[in-house]
């Protein structure tokens, strides 16, 4: 081949340029899938859907456009998924106004499914040279979708139990515990899952009525309200009683939390 033909072939995009339209398009893609997956109010949870395959399917396409011929490192296209990921993870919290500890929780899904997609999608350009075979790992969130609502939740009962031993008369404990006006912000501890995550605590808790039947009404932060009626009552000793939420009670941003 002349110097002139070889000079005349039209040179190779660089990685850089090829991921400056690859992690745009997994973006948009992933944000599709967002409102097929996620926004849809069902009463499972999407886990294969939305915590395996999604992050699987975002980060297979990063792979395909930014490497068609399966030439870089795995590792190499696993960092990359893992920037994307994060992108969209803070996209989500800014954009979707997803709750900090919906994302906490989904994190080590995401970015295992992330790791998982970017090598099967990696492996099969490599191995079978065959991009038909990686595309296929995209479309897994659409084909895993109709997975929980074919599967009922098993029922599980279970308890909790808490102790915690207070310094203080028995009187003054139940003072304090009944109702509570208001916790002021000085008083709240700065704890990592409350002021970095999100978790919403009390700041407050009213009583109608006394012994059992009372009703305590609840204020938590991030506008989390609920009420607890009263099943069991013994000046000074015990309270016990059942939660009772309303339609409002848990904002769409902390809902993960229920």
């Amino acid at each position: 081949m002349s110097s002139t033909e070889s000079s005349c072939k039209p040179e190779r995009p660089t990685i850089t340029e090829r991921l400056m339209f690859a992690v745009p398009t997994a973006l948009i893609y992933g944000t599709i899938l967002y409102f097929l997956i996620w926004v849809p109010k069902e009463p499972t949870i999407p886990f294969i859907a939305g915590l395996v395959f999604f992050p699987m399917a975002i980060t297979s396409v990063v792979t395909i456009l930014a490497d068609p011929r399966g030439e870089g490192s795995t590792w190499r296209h696993i960092k990359i998924g893992w920037i994307c990921i994060t992108a969209f993870l803070v996209l989500s919290v800014i954009a979707f106004r997803e709750g900090g500890i919906c994302i906490v929780m989904a994190s080590p899904f995401f970015y295992a499914g992330s790791a998982l997609g970017s090598w099967l999608a990696s492996l099969s350009l490599r191995k079978l040279r065959s991009k038909s075979v990686a595309s296929c790992i995209v479309i897994l969130p659409l084909v895993g979708l109709p997975g929980p609502s074919l599967v009922s939740a098993p029922q599980h009962d279970g308890q909790v139990q808490t102790v915690m031993i207070i310094d203080a008369p028995p009187e003054a404990v139940w003072k304090n515990t009944v109702e509570i006006p208001a916790i002021r912000p000085a008083e709240r501890i700065w704890t990592f899952s409350h002021d970095i995550v999100g978790v919403p605590r009390p700041i407050g808790a009213r009583i109608e009525g006394q012994g059992v039947g009372a009703v305590r009404h609840l204020r938590w932060t991030r506008g989390v309200t609920f009420e607890e009626v009263v099943t069991g009552w013994q000046q000074a000793r015990s309270l016990a009683w059942n939660f009772r939420f309303g339609p409002k009670s848990i904002p769409d941003s902390v809902e993960g939390l229920t």
